[in-house]
This record gives C-alpha cells, structure tokens and sequence, in this order.
C-alpha cells in the first residue's frame, strides 16, 4: 500500500490527539505545518489542530488560525470559507471568550440539525455560558449536549465537566 507522508502523519496525528498526548501532537503539527500540502490535506490539518489546541486553551489555536487564512487567502469555495469561519468561532469562543456568539449559537441549537452537530454546539454554549458567569445554563447546556452526542469519548467528558461543576470549560 502506497501513502503519501502527509497522509502518515495525519492519521499519526489523529491518533495522538485520539490519545491526548499533547507532545506528539506538538511534534506532528510542526512538522506538518512546514509541509506542502493541497486545499483539502490544508483544511483537513488545520481544521483539526485549531480545534485540539483551542479545546486545550493554548493560544497555538490563534496562531494556526492565522496561518490557515493565510494558505486559503481570499478563497472563494463555500465548504472552505465554513470551515474557515468554524476555526474563527473555536478561537473566539475558546481562546478569546467572545460571548458575542451566544445568540447564534443558541440558534443552532434551537434548529433542526443532527444531534451530534448539535451537541458541539451546545458544548460551545455551554463555554461560553461559562465565561458570562450563567453556571446553571452551562450545567443544563452540558446535560442537554451529553443527551445529544452519540460518541462516548464525548459523554465521558461531558460527565467528567458535570462531575467537576463546569471548573473543566
């Protein structure tokens, strides 16, 4: 079977974000992001690592967020320019704490969307629930989001912010 290098390293990279371990994943991203790559290995990369540093609170997530509209320039392309303003709303959200997207955000999560998609958004609102101070909709936010998702490793972090009282987001 014949894999390109890039193609290596981003299930090398997905796997170590699989596992959390954030020297790998640090490693992986330097090297992959001096790497030449096309649209979709670019979106793919990036999109990726925006959200695994942002979930962390590294502010890496702002920076890769840089380089991204960097390499995509005026793009065009719908797919690339959701993607590129989904990167925007994780470092706003994350990295930032820009409540500005609470009403949107609780839009989506009011509208008719798959529940898996819906519980990352809930998960977001609930972040940002967090940093305006409404702990009691960032708890019931939470629940709602862990009702939603399918994916364990979500609900086990879900529960495991429940158990802390939000102090996790």
């Amino acid at each position: 079977m014949l894999m390109s290098d890039i193609s290596r390293k981003m299930i090398e990279l997905n796997y170590w974000i699989s596992k959390d371990n954030h020297a790998e994943v640090v490693n992986i991203t330097n090297t992959l992001k001096n790497k030449k790559m096309n649209k979709d290995n670019t979106l793919s990369f990036y999109s990726l690592v925006i959200g695994y540093f942002a979930d962390k609170h590294n502010c890496v997530a702002a920076d890769l967020l840089d380089e991204l509209k960097a390499k995509v320039g005026d793009e065009k392309d719908l797919k690339t320019k959701m993607l590129v303003n989904d990167c925007e709303m994780v470092v706003d959200i994350y990295i930032n704490h820009n409540t500005k997207y609470i009403k949107e955000l609780e839009k989506y999560v009011n509208s008719e969307i798959d529940g898996n998609a819906k519980s990352i958004y809930q998960y977001r609102l609930a972040i940002l629930y967090k940093y305006n101070n409404e702990i009691d909709k960032c708890v019931m936010t939470l629940k709602q989001a862990l009702n939603n998702t399918s994916s364990e490793k979500s609900k086990n972090k879900i529960e495991n912010i429940l158990e802390k009282g939000c102090t996790e987001l």
